[in-house]
C-alpha cells in the first residue's frame, strides 16, 4: 500500500536495491547448474575461448577501479580502502542462506525474527558445512557422470568448477576455526582513535567513568 503512494522513481530504485541484494541467491544457484548441466552433457558454450576469458579479467579489472573510485567517498576511507576480499568471501558463503530467504518470502513462510549473536556460543553451529557440502557434492558427482558417459570438458569449464569446488571446502574449513568474541572492548577503542600518540590518552581518560565503571 505504501509503495502505490511512492514515486515511480523511488519504486524503482527501491526495487533495484533489492534485487542485487538478492542477486548473489539467484546467482549462485544459476551458476552451480548450469556448470552441472555442462558437465554432464558436456556441452559448452561457443563463445568459451580464450579471447572471451581475457574479455572477462578486463571487465573485472574495470569493475575494480569503478570499486576503488566508490571508496573516495567511504567516511572512512583510510581504512576501507582497497579490494573487498573478505566482502566477497562473505558472499560466497552465505549465498546459500540468501536463497532460502528468498523461498520463504516467495512461498509466504513466516519465521521468527532471529537476533544477532553478540556474545561467543559454547558449541559451534557448523552453518556452512551442509550447504557448500551439497555444492561439492553435486559438481563431483556431475563431473564423474560426464568422464563415465565420455564427455569432452572444455579446460575453461573446468577452471570456474575447481574454483567453486575449492571455494566451498575452504569455506567448510572456516567452521572449524576459533573467533574471538563478537564484541571485543579493545578492538573498539582503537578504532575510535585516529592518532594513536596524540588521541589514546584523551580517549582513555573520556572513556574511563563510562567504561571502567563498576557494574
Amino acid at each position: 500500500k505504501l509503495a502505490a503512494r511512492l514515486p515511480l522513481r523511488t519504486r524503482l530504485m527501491s526495487a533495484l536495491h533489492g534485487i542485487f541484494y538478492v542477486q548473489d541467491g539467484v546467482s549462485g544457484l544459476l551458476s552451480v547448474c548450469l556448470l552441472a548441466f555442462m558437465l554432464v552433457s558436456g556441452w559448452a558454450p561457443t563463445f568459451l575461448t580464450l579471447d572471451t576469458f581475457g574479455y572477462l579479467m578486463l571487465m573485472f579489472l574495470v569493475l575494480q577501479l569503478i570499486d576503488l573510485y566508490q571508496q573516495w567517498f567511504f567516511l572512512d576511507r583510510r581504512r576501507e580502502w582497497g579490494f573487498q576480499w573478505r566482502t566477497a568471501v562473505l558472499r560466497a558463503g552465505k549465498w546459500p542462506y540468501v536463497l532460502l530467504g528468498i523461498i520463504g518470502a516467495v512461498s509466504g513462510t513466516k519465521q521468527p525474527y532471529s537476533l544477532t549473536i553478540k556474545v561467543k556460543t559454547e558449541s559451534k553451529r557448523y552453518m556452512l558445512l551442509v550447504p557448500h557440502l551439497m555444492i561439492v557434492a553435486v559438481l563431483a558427482a556431475a563431473w564423474l557422470i560426464g568422464l563415465a558417459l565420455g564427455q569432452y570438458h572444455h579446460p575453461l569449464l573446468i577452471v570456474p568448477v575447481v574454483f567453486m569446488i575449492a571455494l566451498s571446502l575452504g569455506l567448510i574449513w572456516t567452521d572449524t576455526w576459533k573467533f574471538p568474541d563478537p564484541f571485543e572492548l579493545k578492538l573498539w577503542q582503537s578504532s575510535l582513535v585516529d592518532d594513536p600518540q596524540a588521541g589514546r590518552a584523551e580517549w582513555v581518560r573520556a572513556s574511563d567513568g563510562a567504561l571502567n565503571e563498576p557494574r
